[in-house]
């Protein structure tokens, strides 16, 4: 009857296919773990863990319910896992305090939540240990408490560590798979985010001699190149839509750290691209978008009003482009 209840209430925070916002300015990821758009992960999965240090009760299940979780999922490339600390502190104390809780640093992307802004944000509270799961085109799959879990016999069987509730969450063909050796795992992470650079760094500075960091090395070079040629053929193409043309610029702006004649070649498409009035109007409206979105805050009934008043602005003032669409539906 207990684990029913338990079933039932996890059920019962199954959301809406809402769009996640991206990571705003209260959070910060330690040094090398570069923050990252949900764009970048699309066709991903994205499980955002929210943590707080100073429960002690938390602290007794939590190295369990980690082990869980990263026994059933640490593998699996199609699954992003980040760790925000929403109760202070620094990113490195955040780092610091997991890993003695058992969790594998390597594998996960670390930061602190200032003031649990982002957490309130995205989940409306910010409970003491709290799970996000952001599906592949970047929706609100479920919220959820960490240490939920059903019983079995004299143990805990923890939500987070359940296959079956991850049964959608499943690897694509242009992630890479997660390696055993610790430095070349945070590089294949790393890339999994569309962080190419910091993973091609990674790479380099490795002493690794295994054929892993060749190969790795590879696979990342191979998807930035395919990515290049994608995206040159959307803004060469008559069909593509305005969005998709910016969509790819953003892309492509992305990988300036690159040397290659690919991407010169591209970046020229995107100067061109750039002069466009639909494109042009597309990337004005984004820029409004993220900045009215950054300073949501959906605790404040002052926030809310005020951002609705902004997404109407910008829902006639953008009508035909994405954004202006997305700030429409936001006010239904």
């Amino acid at each position: 009857m207990k684990a029913l209840f338990i079933s039932l209430l996890f059920l019962g925070n199954l959301l809406s296919a809402e769009q996640i916002p991206d990571f705003g300015s209260s959070v910060t990821f330690i040094k090398g773990d570069a923050k990252f758009s949900f764009d970048d992960t699309r066709g991903k999965s994205v499980f955002v863990l929210f943590f707080q240090s100073w429960c002690p009760i938390c602290n007794k299940w939590a190295p369990d319910a980690i082990k869980q979780l990263q026994e059933a999922h640490s593998k699996n490339e199609g699954l992003v896992l980040v760790a925000l600390k929403a109760d202070g502190g620094s990113p490195e104390s955040a780092k610091s305090f997991l890993e003695a809780k058992g969790l594998d640093a390597n594998r996960w992307l670390i930061g602190v939540d200032k003031n649990a802004t982002y957490y309130k944000k995205v989940c409306g509270k910010d409970s003491l240990w709290g799970t996000l799961l952001v599906g592949p085109k970047g929706e609100k799959v479920y919220q959820s408490g960490m240490g939920s879990y059903f019983p079995k016999g004299n143990k805990k069987e923890y939500v987070v560590g359940t296959k079956r509730i991850y049964g959608g969450v499943t690897g694509i063909s242009s992630s890479i798979k997660i390696p055993e050796t610790p430095d070349l795992k945070k590089a294949a992470v790393l890339a999994n985010v569309g962080q190419y650079e910091e993973a091609l760094k990674i790479c380099s500075k490795s002493r690794t001699k295994s054929d892993e960091k060749t190969v790795l090395t590879k696979q990342i070079s191979s998807i930035l190149i395919k990515t290049i040629e994608k995206d040159k053929q959307t803004l060469s193409s008559e069909a593509a839509s305005a969005w998709e043309k910016f969509s790819a610029i953003r892309s492509l702006e992305g990988m300036k750290f690159m040397r290659s004649n690919e991407l010169r070649e591209a970046l020229l498409l995107v100067n061109k691209a750039k002069t466009d009035k639909a494109v042009s109007l597309e990337m004005r409206a984004a820029k409004e978008y993220e900045k009215i979105m950054a300073k949501y805050k959906p605790t404040s009934k002052r926030s809310v009003e005020s951002t609705q008043r902004y997404l109407k602005n910008l829902s006639k003032n953008y009508a035909d482009t994405h954004y202006g669409k997305l700030a429409a539906k936001g006010l239904k």
